[in-house]
């Protein structure tokens, strides 16, 4: 066998070995994007006295499924997104099917409704005063109208801010629980205006 030869197997056997052992090394992981929404919807006992649908909307900045945090303690007027977290829907959407379930309203518009229950969100998101210490923040502003005349009946604003761990997974809890005691406080108004009225 000539030189040339054997430093040409020799070459091959090496780059055969080398591709070889490639499934023995660690591999370059692939960031995966984890969807989360409220968790399982509680068994609600919905307003039947006086029908009401509901339709929720939020301000633009506000209508993606990005899951926003700003860190107050450094610079409060940053707004940041956690990169592999997302919501499956726009929380409008999310408080909305919530709305629906707590109201007695499944379709946009509920059979026998009397009136429209109109919320914007004006704030959906996890605040942190400090590296360790956050809270998760809901603002809702609430227009119960007529579906008759169009006219607003009452108002309400809705503002509540529960403590969560300084995580993404502490932003979904949080924002789910402050969206669950959301919609019982919608509801009580809902209901209380109601009765006002009956």
């Amino acid at each position: 066998m000539s030189k040339r030869s054997f430093w040409r197997m020799s070459i091959v056997a090496c780059a055969l070995t080398l591709g070889g052992c490639g499934g023995l090394l660690p591999r370059p992981q692939t960031n995966r994007v984890v969807m989360h929404d409220f968790g399982p919807a509680p068994r609600y006992h919905a307003l039947v006295s006086s029908p009401v649908t509901a339709w929720v909307t939020s301000v633009p900045w506000l209508a993606g499924t990005q899951i926003d945090y700003r860190l107050l303690y450094e610079d409060p007027t940053a707004v940041h997104s956690y990169a592999d977290n997302r919501w499956l829907a726009p929380p409008a959407q999310l408080l909305e099917a919530r709305l629906h379930a707590r109201l007695g309203g499944i379709a946009p518009l509920a059979s026998g409704a009397r009136m429209r229950l109109v919320v914007t969100i004006l704030r959906f998101g996890q605040d942190f005063s400090s590296p360790d210490h956050a809270l998760a923040h809901i603002e809702l502003e609430a227009r119960l109208m007529s579906l008759t005349s169009n006219a607003v009946i009452a108002r309400h604003i809705t503002d509540i801010a529960v403590p969560c761990a300084p995580d993404a997974g502490g932003a979904v809890k949080g924002l789910s629980r402050a969206a669950r005691r959301a919609v019982d406080d919608l509801a009580a108004f809902v209901s209380a205006q109601a009765k006002d009225r009956g």
